[in-house]
């Protein structure tokens, strides 16, 4: 019988599309993945009532992985959904930069990995060719960070063995008692104005990177990005008097710069800088006795094409 206690989620970065590689990194997170097979049944009439033959048109993986946030981890779902950075630092600890893109010339390497999903080296799924089609960052008072990524791939297959076993290593949490949120009006002073009464956030990016399908393969054997969709909901309190000006702001024009930041130390960070417009405002709503607002914010660039960027810092020095 197989056991929850024993579930694991490694992966590997690959170096190209196609060729998977062995695991390299265990990952603290929970993961599901389906593979997704598509048989075509043809319309026959050959004398028979029922249907004589099938054949798989295509096969891809689909699924979801969740992280509990850690400096260290948080690089690698970073990487699932933006691409692939060059870590800035000559010793620990290394910057990690994932952009917003606002053109071509702003895009990352798609970051496609292997990755195997396992219960206890009983049941073994493995997948090629993984990247994250969405990801949604969040984090409620009292607690830490969650990454949560929507993941899309190429060929899946059950095989009898991991590729590798890694150990996991140590990491540091990202918890909401370490975050702060900023706000401010002009992109070049983002980080620089403490909002206080923060009860949670939910950051979501979507519609960005995708599979594209080509003949000559069951497997999806291209990537492609998109114009991304960024929301921002912030959960305040209604106490909080840049709270009130975000509120009054929903009837305007006016753009905001917004960092979500959380921070242990100077070796392990993480900002969440943005560009957004206030989309809509839920006032004096009720949540755990609180007189709240939430708060939705949509992302965008400003007139310098400043978008925003995810920035982790640790002592993570590669995927």
């Amino acid at each position: 019988m197989s056991s929850k206690a024993e579930r694991q989620v490694l992966v590997g970065l690959q170096a190209a599309a196609g060729t998977g590689v062995n695991v390299d990194t265990a990952l603290r997170a929970t993961c599901g993945l389906r593979a997704d097979v598509e048989k075509v049944h043809p319309e026959e009439d050959i004398g028979s009532f029922a249907p004589a033959r099938h054949y798989v048109a295509q096969v891809r993986p689909e699924g979801t992985i969740t992280l509990d946030g850690t400096y260290e981890q948080a690089v690698i779902l970073a990487a699932m959904a933006l691409g692939e950075p060059t870590p800035v630092g000559s010793e620990d600890p290394w910057t990690w930069t994932f952009p917003l893109p606002d053109v071509t010339d702003d895009l990352l390497d798609f970051a496609l990995w292997s990755l195997e999903y396992t219960d206890g080296n009983n049941a073994i799924v493995r997948a090629v060719d993984v990247f994250a089609k969405a990801l949604t960052i969040s984090g409620e008072a009292g607690r830490g960070w969650i990454f949560e990524a929507d993941l899309d791939g190429g060929s899946t297959t059950f095989p009898a063995a991991l590729t590798a076993t890694p150990a996991i290593g140590s990491v540091t949490p990202i918890r909401m008692a370490d975050t702060t949120l900023r706000i401010d009006a002009a992109y070049d002073d983002i980080g620089t104005t403490t909002v206080e009464e923060l009860i949670s956030f939910t950051w979501k990016l979507e519609e960005f990177q995708h599979a594209k399908q080509f003949a000559g393969s069951l497997y999806p054997n291209g990537r492609g990005n998109g114009r991304w969709k960024l929301s921002l909901e912030l959960i305040l309190e209604a106490a909080a008097a840049e709270a009130e000006t975000l509120r009054d702001a929903l009837l305007a024009t006016t753009q905001y710069a917004i960092q979500l930041r959380g921070y242990a130390s100077a070796s392990d960070y993480i900002y969440l800088d943005g560009m957004y417009m206030i989309e809509e405002v839920d006032t004096l709503d009720d949540r755990d006795g609180n007189n709240i607002l939430k708060i939705m914010c949509l992302g965008e660039k400003n007139g310098d094409d400043d978008t925003g960027q995810v920035q982790i810092v640790t002592n993570n020095s590669a995927l």
